[in-house]
């Protein structure tokens, strides 16, 4: 997703769909990287919460994605980048700038292990794949998929 982010934002930028105002942190060129994290983290957790739903999003109640990505992509944003808040409308040095983009990078990776941690359930640090229970699914006669841990 940050990857996606990355290449959308530096096709765009160049050629003025937005333009990035104020004290930015971590600018590499056009783009502040702090950004990344912001507008990823918060799609990461509408489909983990998406998947970890998925037996119970049947029907008309699929309707609840619709509603929940806005929210997640808002509460992911509020959650992680209220430094860079700080540092894009304040006067501050160019430390305390780039202090607060690391700060909100450091909290988008915190959010990030915490959803696989308590969303997922995955720990966020293992990575070889060892000790992860599968999540059974099991159909019924109506063809629906239902959860059982």
């Amino acid at each position: 997703m940050v990857l996606g982010d990355l290449v959308i934002e530096e096709i765009f930028l160049p050629m003025g769909a937005w333009v990035y105002y104020g004290n930015q942190p971590l600018r590499v060129g056009s783009l502040p990287w702090w950004w990344l994290p912001c507008n990823s983290i918060g799609v990461f957790l509408a489909a983990a919460v998406a998947f970890r739903a998925r037996g119970y999003l049947l029907g008309w109640k699929v309707l609840f994605v619709v509603f929940s990505t806005p929210m997640s992509v808002a509460g992911a944003y509020g959650a992680i980048a209220l430094p860079c808040w700080f540092a894009v409308n304040g006067d501050f040095g160019y430390l305390v700038t780039q202090m607060c983009g690391l700060l909100t990078m450091a909290l988008g990776l915190l959010l990030f292990c915490v959803i696989l941690e308590v969303v997922l359930e995955r720990n966020a640090f293992e990575m070889d794949g060892r000790d992860v229970d599968e999540v059974t699914q099991v159909v019924d006669e109506e063809e629906n998929y239902h959860d059982y841990e």
